[in-house]
């Protein structure tokens, strides 16, 4: 089944993992929490979740230090993606198939304000039997590797997910 997409998750290829010096291989698989609660990982990739956007930023620039490429010229994902929970990847990343049809916050936004109107409003994230999840293209999904402490405590999976929109002020 793949990677189960938490939060913004970082997701690392392995082929660019192999790449790495010894020293580097290990700071980066220390940064990524590996053997901790929230890192998980395939044959193909690992990959490790974060809350906000800020200390996906923090990681990244840690990661790329120590040799990995985030981007091309074009702005498409080369060795490692970020994946939103229920929303997609961010920019072109042609090798991570996601378990659902990606959408933009904006899209979300602009679809919850037709069906219900604009200002404060706090939707709820839909959820199928699975977790969101992904794998790399061109291979099989295979096992879901799961979140260590969701799995260890399925319970917590019937948690709901929300996204709040705040009111806008009027336009003049």
């Amino acid at each position: 089944m793949g990677i189960e997409v938490q939060y913004y998750t970082l997701v690392i290829r392995k082929d660019a993992l192999e790449k790495l010096a010894p020293p580097a291989l290990e700071t980066c698989l220390q940064r990524c929490g590996s053997g901790g609660e929230i890192f998980r990982q395939d044959e193909h990739l690992i990959a490790t979740s974060f809350m906000g956007p800020g200390d996906v930023e923090l990681c990244l620039s840690d990661l790329q230090s120590l040799g990995l490429r985030l981007a091309d010229a074009q702005g498409a994902f080369l060795d490692m993606a970020i994946v939103q929970e229920s929303f997609g990847i961010p920019r072109p990343c042609s090798w991570l198939d996601l378990s659902w049809a990606p959408r933009s916050m904006e899209a979300f936004q602009k679809e919850t304000e037709e069906m219900i109107g604009a200002g404060t409003q706090i939707v709820e994230l839909g959820g199928g039997s699975l977790p969101d999840h992904c794998w790399l293209s061109g291979f099989p999904p295979g096992e879901l590797a799961e979140v260590p402490f969701l799995k260890a405590e399925p319970g917590l999976r019937a948690s709901k997910s929300f996204v709040i929109f705040p009111r806008r002020a009027p336009v003049d």
